[in-house]
């Protein structure tokens, strides 16, 4: 039977160096995505504008302004307005779709990759704090994808799960709790000690700095 052991001495992080790492990684992901998408649809997004552009539907968004009083525009060229207002759709609808879907399944590999590997994502590694499982060893692919489905999770629910500390001794939010990991300082890493919990009184010789 397997034996879990819980760190005694450790520097937890706290939550605004989790907060901070993640806005940092939530910006440098979208940054990747969209150079993806660009990368990868640049060129069929270019045609749909160059098709606008020569139908005249260009002039209409450049002299009267995005949906400015489209009554006196669709009474000058019905046919180039209804032309633009659909493409238009075409354009935003697939952006958001390929953002959406890039977003998800870039955002799940990089967070398993990283906190499988070294424990930090370029966010974390710029707070120094790591991720590591509750029995001192770095995280699995298996934990990895738990906690990267954990944080899409609390991404889809506008963040509320995040606002609830379900383990405060661990200081363990949802994404945490199911992949079994916890967030420490990294300059601690190597004077972790760890014991088994007595009568659970695991948090008694936390240092939490």
């Amino acid at each position: 039977m397997k034996t879990e052991f819980y760190p005694q001495i450790l520097s937890l992080a706290p939550a605004w160096k989790r907060l901070i790492a993640y806005l940092v990684d939530l910006t440098f992901l979208h940054i990747l995505v969209i150079f993806l998408i660009i990368s990868t649809y640049g060129r069929e997004f270019s045609l749909v504008f160059n098709y606008i552009e020569q139908h005249g539907a260009m002039e209409y968004i450049i002299k009267e302004g995005l949906f400015k009083d489209k009554l006196e525009i669709i009474q000058a060229s019905p046919v180039a307005v209804q032309n633009m207002l659909y493409l238009q759709h075409y354009i935003f609808t697939q952006y958001f779709y390929l953002v959406f879907v890039f977003y998800n399944v870039v955002s799940i590999i990089y967070y398993a990759l990283f906190w499988m590997g070294t424990g930090q994502t370029l966010g974390a590694k710029l707070l120094n704090i790591k991720v590591i499982s509750v029995n001192g060893e770095p995280i699995f692919l298996a934990s990895s994808i738990m906690r990267s489905l954990g944080l899409k999770i609390i991404e889809m629910c506008y963040g509320i799960p995040a606002l609830f500390m379900i383990n405060p001794i661990y200081k363990q939010y949802f994404h945490d709790k199911i992949s079994n990991s916890v967030v420490i300082e990294n300059k601690d890493w190597q004077n972790i000690i760890f014991e088994k919990p007595e009568n659970g009184k695991a948090a008694e010789n936390i240092e939490n700095h």
